[in-house]
Protein backbone atom coordinates (compact mmCIF):
# COMPACT_ATOMS: atom_id res chain seq x y z
CA UNK A 1 0.00 0.00 0.00
CA UNK A 2 1.57 2.97 -1.17
CA UNK A 3 1.43 6.40 1.48
CA UNK A 4 -0.36 8.08 -0.57
CA UNK A 5 -3.26 5.48 -0.19
CA UNK A 6 -2.62 5.05 3.38
CA UNK A 7 -3.17 8.84 4.30
CA UNK A 8 -6.10 9.09 2.42
CA UNK A 9 -7.79 6.12 4.82
CA UNK A 10 -6.65 7.91 8.12
CA UNK A 11 -8.01 11.06 7.09
CA UNK A 12 -10.75 9.48 5.82
CA UNK A 13 -11.50 7.50 9.78
CA UNK A 14 -10.57 10.67 11.06
CA UNK A 15 -13.40 12.80 9.31
CA UNK A 16 -15.79 10.27 10.13
CA UNK A 17 -15.53 10.06 13.70
CA UNK A 18 -15.44 13.95 13.99
CA UNK A 19 -18.48 13.97 11.76
CA UNK A 20 -20.18 10.80 14.07
CA UNK A 21 -19.06 13.55 17.30
CA UNK A 22 -20.66 16.33 16.05
CA UNK A 23 -23.89 14.32 15.02
CA UNK A 24 -24.20 13.51 18.85
CA UNK A 25 -23.70 16.78 20.12
CA UNK A 26 -26.09 17.58 17.91
CA UNK A 27 -28.96 15.04 18.77
CA UNK A 28 -28.09 15.64 22.82
CA UNK A 29 -28.74 19.31 22.21
CA UNK A 30 -31.92 19.02 20.57
CA UNK A 31 -33.49 16.66 23.04
CA UNK A 32 -35.50 18.01 25.61
CA UNK A 33 -33.86 18.80 28.91
CA UNK A 34 -34.91 16.26 31.96
CA UNK A 35 -37.98 17.74 34.05
CA UNK A 36 -37.68 17.27 37.93
CA UNK A 37 -39.07 14.80 39.77
CA UNK A 38 -42.72 16.06 41.29
CA UNK A 39 -43.24 15.39 45.16
CA UNK A 40 -45.66 12.64 45.88
CA UNK A 41 -49.26 13.40 46.49
CA UNK A 42 -50.92 13.62 49.90
CA UNK A 43 -52.99 10.60 50.09
CA UNK A 44 -55.82 12.16 52.09
CA UNK A 45 -58.10 8.86 53.41
CA UNK A 46 -61.52 8.25 53.06
CA UNK A 47 -63.81 9.95 55.51
CA UNK A 48 -64.27 7.74 58.59
CA UNK A 49 -68.30 6.88 59.72
CA UNK A 50 -68.24 9.07 62.65
CA UNK A 51 -67.16 11.76 60.29
CA UNK A 52 -70.24 10.78 57.80
CA UNK A 53 -72.36 11.07 61.20
CA UNK A 54 -71.27 14.19 62.25
CA UNK A 55 -72.07 15.70 58.15
CA UNK A 56 -75.39 15.03 58.67
CA UNK A 57 -75.51 17.47 61.52
CA UNK A 58 -77.52 20.55 61.47
CA UNK A 59 -77.02 23.73 63.21
CA UNK A 60 -79.44 25.20 66.40
CA UNK A 61 -79.16 27.27 69.48
CA UNK A 62 -79.14 26.73 73.06
CA UNK A 63 -80.45 29.21 75.59
CA UNK A 64 -80.02 28.56 79.21
CA UNK A 65 -80.62 30.38 82.54
CA UNK A 66 -77.45 30.66 84.97
CA UNK A 67 -78.11 32.08 88.40
CA UNK A 68 -75.10 34.33 89.94
CA UNK A 69 -75.81 33.91 93.36
CA UNK A 70 -77.75 30.96 95.47
CA UNK A 71 -78.42 30.30 99.14
CA UNK A 72 -77.55 26.64 100.47
CA UNK A 73 -80.73 24.76 100.75
CA UNK A 74 -82.72 26.81 98.44
CA UNK A 75 -83.47 25.36 95.32
CA UNK A 76 -83.60 27.03 91.83
CA UNK A 77 -84.61 25.77 88.33
CA UNK A 78 -82.04 25.91 85.66
CA UNK A 79 -83.99 25.80 82.29
CA UNK A 80 -82.66 25.45 78.90
CA UNK A 81 -83.80 25.48 75.48
CA UNK A 82 -82.69 24.07 72.07
CA UNK A 83 -83.92 24.99 68.77
CA UNK A 84 -83.03 24.58 65.28
CA UNK A 85 -85.12 26.99 63.69
CA UNK A 86 -85.01 30.08 65.87
CA UNK A 87 -82.42 32.44 66.67
CA UNK A 88 -80.52 33.32 69.38
CA UNK A 89 -82.17 36.29 70.13
CA UNK A 90 -85.69 34.80 70.40
CA UNK A 91 -85.57 31.50 71.69
CA UNK A 92 -83.62 33.10 74.88
CA UNK A 93 -87.12 35.35 75.64
CA UNK A 94 -88.73 31.60 76.10
CA UNK A 95 -86.55 31.30 79.57
CA UNK A 96 -89.01 32.04 82.29
CA UNK A 97 -86.73 30.89 85.35
CA UNK A 98 -84.74 33.43 87.17
CA UNK A 99 -80.93 34.23 86.30
CA UNK A 100 -78.86 35.39 84.10
CA UNK A 101 -79.50 34.10 80.89
CA UNK A 102 -77.44 33.10 77.70
CA UNK A 103 -77.30 31.53 74.50
CA UNK A 104 -75.25 29.70 71.89
CA UNK A 105 -74.94 27.51 68.57
CA UNK A 106 -74.35 24.30 68.86
CA UNK A 107 -74.46 21.54 66.08
CA UNK A 108 -77.81 19.09 66.84
CA UNK A 109 -78.69 16.03 65.81
CA UNK A 110 -82.18 14.06 66.08
CA UNK A 111 -80.86 12.64 69.27
CA UNK A 112 -79.54 15.24 72.07
CA UNK A 113 -78.37 14.41 75.59
CA UNK A 114 -78.15 17.39 78.21
CA UNK A 115 -76.33 16.63 81.82
CA UNK A 116 -76.33 19.59 84.33
CA UNK A 117 -73.41 18.56 86.64
CA UNK A 118 -72.75 19.90 90.26
CA UNK A 119 -70.08 17.86 91.62
CA UNK A 120 -70.48 17.49 95.00
CA UNK A 121 -71.54 20.81 95.68
CA UNK A 122 -75.02 20.75 94.53
CA UNK A 123 -78.11 17.86 94.44
CA UNK A 124 -78.86 18.06 90.82
CA UNK A 125 -82.81 16.45 90.18
CA UNK A 126 -82.39 14.76 87.43
CA UNK A 127 -79.14 13.52 87.93
CA UNK A 128 -77.18 11.90 85.02
CA UNK A 129 -77.64 12.36 81.06
CA UNK A 130 -81.38 13.10 80.27
CA UNK A 131 -81.97 11.98 76.36
CA UNK A 132 -84.44 13.25 74.03
CA UNK A 133 -85.78 13.43 70.30
CA UNK A 134 -85.20 16.78 68.42
CA UNK A 135 -87.72 18.29 66.49
CA UNK A 136 -87.00 20.54 63.73
CA UNK A 137 -89.62 22.84 64.19
CA UNK A 138 -90.60 23.15 68.09
CA UNK A 139 -88.59 23.85 70.71
CA UNK A 140 -87.05 21.08 73.30
CA UNK A 141 -86.55 22.02 76.89
CA UNK A 142 -84.59 20.52 79.51
CA UNK A 143 -84.99 21.77 83.45
CA UNK A 144 -83.46 20.59 86.61
CA UNK A 145 -84.07 21.38 90.06
CA UNK A 146 -80.57 22.48 91.99
CA UNK A 147 -79.74 22.94 95.63
CA UNK A 148 -76.56 24.15 96.78
CA UNK A 149 -74.99 22.09 99.26
CA UNK A 150 -71.85 23.94 99.94
CA UNK A 151 -70.95 27.52 100.51
CA UNK A 152 -68.39 29.40 99.05
CA UNK A 153 -67.33 29.87 95.04
CA UNK A 154 -68.97 26.55 93.20
CA UNK A 155 -69.83 25.48 89.56
CA UNK A 156 -71.88 23.99 87.65
CA UNK A 157 -71.67 22.12 84.37
CA UNK A 158 -73.49 21.81 81.36
CA UNK A 159 -72.95 19.82 78.96
CA UNK A 160 -74.93 18.83 75.26
CA UNK A 161 -74.28 15.56 73.20
CA UNK A 162 -75.05 14.22 70.13
CA UNK A 163 -76.31 10.81 70.11
CA UNK A 164 -75.02 9.17 66.78
CA UNK A 165 -75.06 5.99 65.45
CA UNK A 166 -71.83 4.62 64.07
CA UNK A 167 -71.53 1.27 62.49
CA UNK A 168 -74.96 0.09 63.92
CA UNK A 169 -73.80 1.08 67.73
CA UNK A 170 -75.28 3.98 69.50
CA UNK A 171 -72.85 6.19 70.88
CA UNK A 172 -72.64 10.11 72.18
CA UNK A 173 -70.13 12.94 70.81
CA UNK A 174 -69.58 16.42 72.67
CA UNK A 175 -71.08 19.43 70.78
CA UNK A 176 -70.89 22.02 73.22
CA UNK A 177 -69.95 22.46 77.07
CA UNK A 178 -70.52 25.50 79.78
CA UNK A 179 -69.19 25.77 83.16
CA UNK A 180 -70.63 28.55 85.20
CA UNK A 181 -69.38 30.07 88.42
CA UNK A 182 -71.92 30.62 91.33
CA UNK A 183 -71.50 32.37 94.71
CA UNK A 184 -73.60 30.64 97.63
CA UNK A 185 -74.10 32.37 100.48
CA UNK A 186 -75.61 31.27 103.84
CA UNK A 187 -79.41 31.51 103.89
CA UNK A 188 -81.27 33.30 107.15
CA UNK A 189 -84.95 32.20 107.58
CA UNK A 190 -87.69 34.67 106.02
CA UNK A 191 -90.87 33.27 107.28
CA UNK A 192 -92.09 31.78 111.04
CA UNK A 193 -92.10 28.18 109.20
CA UNK A 194 -88.70 28.68 108.02
CA UNK A 195 -87.40 30.17 111.51
CA UNK A 196 -89.21 27.15 113.35
CA UNK A 197 -87.71 24.08 110.79
CA UNK A 198 -83.91 26.40 111.46
CA UNK A 199 -84.19 25.72 114.74
CA UNK A 200 -85.48 22.28 114.79
CA UNK A 201 -82.51 21.30 112.89
CA UNK A 202 -80.25 23.26 114.85
CA UNK A 203 -81.18 21.49 117.87
CA UNK A 204 -81.14 18.11 116.07
CA UNK A 205 -77.65 18.62 115.11
CA UNK A 206 -76.63 19.94 118.95
CA UNK A 207 -78.14 17.39 120.41
CA UNK A 208 -74.75 15.93 121.78
CA UNK A 209 -74.65 19.57 123.37
CA UNK A 210 -77.79 18.84 125.09
CA UNK A 211 -76.63 15.42 126.75
CA UNK A 212 -72.80 16.64 127.28
CA UNK A 213 -72.93 20.30 128.62
CA UNK A 214 -76.22 22.01 128.59
CA UNK A 215 -77.92 19.12 130.61
CA UNK A 216 -75.66 18.88 133.44
CA UNK A 217 -74.94 22.73 133.62
CA UNK A 218 -78.55 23.26 133.90
CA UNK A 219 -78.84 20.60 136.96
CA UNK A 220 -76.40 22.23 138.82
CA UNK A 221 -77.91 25.98 138.80
CA UNK A 222 -81.52 24.52 139.80
CA UNK A 223 -79.54 22.51 142.89
CA UNK A 224 -78.12 26.10 143.88
CA UNK A 225 -81.43 27.84 143.55
CA UNK A 226 -83.30 24.95 145.46
CA UNK A 227 -80.72 24.78 148.78
CA UNK A 228 -80.22 28.44 148.59
CA UNK A 229 -82.59 30.35 151.66
CA UNK A 230 -85.41 32.31 150.99
CA UNK A 231 -84.88 36.15 151.46
CA UNK A 232 -85.61 37.28 154.79
CA UNK A 233 -84.86 34.11 156.83
CA UNK A 234 -81.15 34.29 157.34
CA UNK A 235 -79.59 36.94 160.01
CA UNK A 236 -80.99 40.03 160.50
CA UNK A 237 -78.69 42.72 160.18
CA UNK A 238 -78.10 45.11 163.38
CA UNK A 239 -78.98 48.80 163.31
CA UNK A 240 -76.44 51.07 162.82
CA UNK A 241 -76.68 52.24 166.45
CA UNK A 242 -76.54 48.81 168.15
CA UNK A 243 -73.40 47.79 166.12
CA UNK A 244 -71.21 46.06 168.20
CA UNK A 245 -69.78 48.62 171.36
CA UNK A 246 -65.45 48.95 171.26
Amino acid sequence: MSKRLRWILISSGILLGVVVLLGLVVLRSAAPPPTASEPPRPVFPARSPLDVALSKLIGGNIAFNAPDRMSIGKSKIIEAKLSTNLPANVLITQLTEAGKKESASLIVADRMSATLNGGGAFDVAPSGPQQQFISRQEVTTWTWEVTPKQIGTQFLILSFDAVLTVDGKDGTRNVNTFKRSIEVEVAWPATPSEWLEWFKKSFENVSWLWATILVPVGLWIWNRLRKKPPPGTGPKALPADKEAQP
